[in-house]
């Protein structure tokens, strides 16, 4: 066991005053120093609780350490071992949290199984002493507990079980189990006796911890019961870069990154980008989903421009409208289209990427422009509808080339899903009656109706869900309802709109931010609400919790996405815990099925600035229960996810700040 005993002195007079006058309990100046970190001030607040012995909480404050410019704080929770004749406090410190590896520095197995054991032993007529060395303190003076402690763990666990697995699931999940070898698997039988394995209780872990103190407290850097090095501090900083930060901030800081960073000039599609090692930029890095993302971008900036009237948000969205036509056109095949398209770079050859042709060969493309993909281009075209005006007839007429254009590919013959889309866009764009009928006859097809259009297909099963689904039916569905809008169908809007808030109710546990969002924005606020939420228990409650959890996934997105040689896995936790209900489990019917490690997921969701804030490329699309990953300190993504989320938030009229 880890463990160091620290004395330090308390003067007599105080503390003889302080046990004198209300005994113990109160809140106490600390002054002190660090061997290597300094001058520190701070204050210990003890303060008894309904059960068990009283809670210390210690904050101290360095003069002149700093990390990243910020000053460094450390707060510590423990409780009172003893109070007379002396004062000893026992404190455990985490020693490994969730970096496994930070550049060169690693983390072992013990740094996450063993706690660091710190008992402070505050000393009546004595000198300071250390038996390590490390900090000298006294106290100087006590006050009056005020109504709420001096700082509060505000982290939880809310308890997202979804629904029980249906009777005519189980045999699915059975045969999935038994293909792959899951229930076989020596990792998966480990976690046999963990009570929220038997009861398969998946949580989403809830943490505005300091958020009100970053808000106010933008300089400095907290270290909550951790063992204050690199890591740790790597750690804390991500948590300060979301909540420091208003969401408009935020919002600022990934346009001005997008501009300069991942929207090449001639493309108009989405790239990530190689940093140096100082993070300066040295080139764009290719996508292999910029269709989408660029698409979504697009509708970011829409909603941006409807919102705000900003042109800049206009241009922006031209230009990426253009770089959606070049997906269409690029391939030199009517009936295909490219997935995306970036600066050419002969390296990539090997990826599977082309050199386009013509007044394309400053480019590449990935070909087989996909179901996803497809969808970006929609999103695109239904926008554009709502913000280019007909007197620009330079984009109208591209428009109208491209609606037609978009109709050939065979795609929409095998993904039928599409269709609406694309035959109600090029029917907004041409004016054309005929198309118009055509989009009202496709939801009268049976493929269509038995899609999701007549009844509601989601599903969220005790933590699993096809979760990059969830993101394209949301971005489907906000495209079916204002191209049905705009044609005036009424009553295909409200049907959509009734199956989007049927989708809220079956992830309403799992709280996916963008479903809510999309929910309040075209559904609940015009008064729509399905038959699933009005069956709901407690409908209405859950509702409002649901669209408050959405506004903190906003505010858990740091102001930069980080650039770090790292590694994450929570699994190392001694609290966390493995799912038994596989991931994405229907794919275990592949032949031959994947092995077992890739069913595995956990029985937590992490905040975003604990875990895919790091690495992810889209974190709307990314499965909810996922515990580990990492990232290099030379790429760097978007931020689309964020602006999206943003601005369809305000959009929708909703104040968040």
């Amino acid at each position: 066991m880890f463990k160091f005993m620290l004395f330090i002195l308390l003067s007599t007079s105080k503390m003889a005053l302080a046990l004198g006058t209300g005994g113990i309990e109160g809140i106490y100046s600390i002054s002190g120093t660090h061997s290597q970190r300094g001058a520190y001030t701070g204050e210990l607040e003890i303060r008894s609780r309904v059960a068990g012995p009283l809670e210390a909480i210690k904050i101290i404050t360095y003069k002149n350490f700093k990390f990243e410019n910020l000053q460094v704080q450390e707060v510590w929770t423990g409780e009172v071992k003893e109070t007379s004749p002396n004062l000893v406090i026992k404190y455990a410190l985490r020693r490994g949290d969730y970096i496994v590896r930070l550049n060169d520095e690693r983390r072992n197995t013990e740094d996450f199984k063993t706690p660091l054991e710190v008992e402070e032993k505050y000393l009546l007529n004595k000198g300071v002493h250390t038996t390590n060395g490390t900090y000298s303190e006294k106290l100087t003076s006590k006050g009056a507990l005020k109504s709420e402690p001096i700082w509060k763990n505000l982290r939880a666990n809310l308890p997202a079980p979804g629904e029980k697995i249906p009777t005519w699931l189980k045999p699915f999940i059975k045969i999935t189990t038994k293909r792959t070898g899951f229930n076989d698997d020596p990792y998966v039988k480990s976690f046999k006796h963990r009570e929220e394995f038997k009861k398969i209780t998946p949580y989403i872990v809830f943490d505005p911890t300091d958020y009100e103190f970053y808000q106010s407290n933008r300089e400095v850097l907290r270290v909550v019961n951790k063992v204050v090095d690199t890591i740790s501090m790597t750690e804390s900083l991500n948590r300060r870069n979301a909540y420091a930060y208003s969401l408009e901030e935020k919002a600022h800081s990934y346009e001005k990154n997008m501009q300069a960073r991942h929207l090449p000039e001639n493309t108009g599609i989405i790239t990530s980008s190689q940093m140096d090692d100082q993070k300066k930029f040295l080139q764009y890095a290719a996508d292999f989903s910029g269709g989408l993302w660029s698409g979504l971008y697009a509708g970011s900036q829409a909603m941006r421009y409807l919102t705000t009237q900003d042109p800049e948000a206009l241009e922006n969205f031209k230009r990426v409208l253009k770089g959606m036509f070049i997906l269409l056109d690029i391939t030199n095949d009517p009936g295909q289209f490219a997935r995306s398209i970036a600066p050419y770079d002969e390296s990539k050859k090997s990826e599977g990427w082309i050199r386009g042709t013509g007044e394309y060969t400053n480019l590449m493309y990935l070909p087989k422009g996909n179901n996803d993909m497809v969808k970006g281009i929609t999103h695109s075209l239904m926008w554009a509808t709502y913000v280019i005006p007909e007197e620009d007839t330079e984009t109208w007429d591209l428009m109208k080339q491209k609606s037609l254009q978009l109709l050939k590919l065979d795609l929409l013959e095998d993904k039928k899903q599409n269709q609406p889309s694309a035959v109600g866009v090029a029917a907004i764009i041409h004016k054309d009656k005929k198309l118009e009928e055509k989009f009202r006859d496709l939801f009268k097809n049976p493929k269509i109706m038995l899609g999701g259009y007549s009844f509601d297909t989601t599903f969220y099963v005790r933590g699993s869900a096809d979760w990059s689904g969830i993101n394209l039916g949301v971005v489907g569905a906000i495209t079916e309802i204002m191209v049905a809008k705009k044609l005036g169908a009424e009553h295909i809007s409200k049907q959509v709109s009734e199956r989007l808030m049927d989708s809220w109710v079956t992830y309403e546990s799992s709280r996916r931010a963008l479903v809510s969002v999309a929910s309040y924005a075209f559904a609940y606020k015009k008064g729509i609400r399905g038959p699933k939420f009005k069956d709901m228990k407690n409908n209405e409650a859950k509702w409002k919790d649901g669209l408050a959890q959405a506004q903190w996934v906003l505010r858990s997105v740091p102001v930069s996405r980080p650039l770090l040689d790292v590694e994450i896995d929570h699994s190392m936790k001694p609290e966390w815990c493995l799912s038994p209900v596989p991931k994405l489990f229907w794919k275990g019917f592949a032949s031959p099925p994947p092995p077992p490690s890739y069913f595995y997921q956990g029985l937590y969701d992490y905040p975003l600035f604990e875990l895919k804030s790091y690495f992810s490329t889209y974190m709307w699309k990314d499965g909810a229960f996922s515990f580990k990953g990492s990232a290099s300190k030379n790429m760097e993504h978007s931020g689309a996810d964020f602006l999206y989320l943003y601005w369809l938030s305000q959009y929708a009229g909703l104040d968040w700040k």
